[in-house]
C-alpha cells in the first residue's frame, strides 16, 4: 500500500541518520480509506518497520481521482536514549471517522492509545 525509501534496492534496511527523511505514496478506495492508510502507513513507520520518528510531515500531492496521497517526513530513528516515553498512538480507527471535502476541507479522526 506504501512506498517509502527506508530499504536498499537488496530488500535490506538502510541506516537512518538525523534529518533523514522517508517518501511515502499511498492509495485508498475512497477518501476516507486513503486517510486511513496515510495515517496508518507513517504509525507503521514509527512502530514496527523501521522505528522513524517524523518531526514534519508534508503532503506534496493529493489525487483525489485516483485516491492516492505522494507524502514526506523529515526525522530521524528512534533512540531510547534520545526520545523520552509516553503515551503513544497504538492504532489508527475507522470509528467515526469523516471527511468534510469543502471550501476548507475538515477531517475528524479517532485513535486508540
Amino acid at each position: 500500500w506504501s512506498q517509502g525509501n527506508g530499504v536498499r534496492e537488496d530488500g535490506k534496511r538502510r541506516p537512518l541518520v538525523p534529518d533523514d527523511n522517508l517518501y511515502l505514496v499511498v492509495s485508498g478506495d475512497d477518501m476516507e480509506s486513503l486517510l486511513f492508510h496515510f495515517l496508518d502507513d507513517w504509525l507503521f513507520k514509527f512502530s514496527a518497520d523501521i522505528f522513524f520518528i517524523p518531526r514534519e510531515v508534508k503532503v506534496l500531492h493529493i489525487d483525489r481521482m485516483r485516491c492516492r496521497i505522494c507524502s514526506r517526513g523529515w526525522g530521524e530513528e528512534f533512540n531510547l536514549n534520545k526520545h523520552p516515553q509516553g503515551t503513544e498512538v497504538k492504532a489508527i480507527t475507522y470509528s467515526a471517522m469523516q471527511v468534510h471535502d469543502t471550501e476548507k476541507p475538515e477531517i475528524f479522526v479517532i485513535s486508540d492509545i
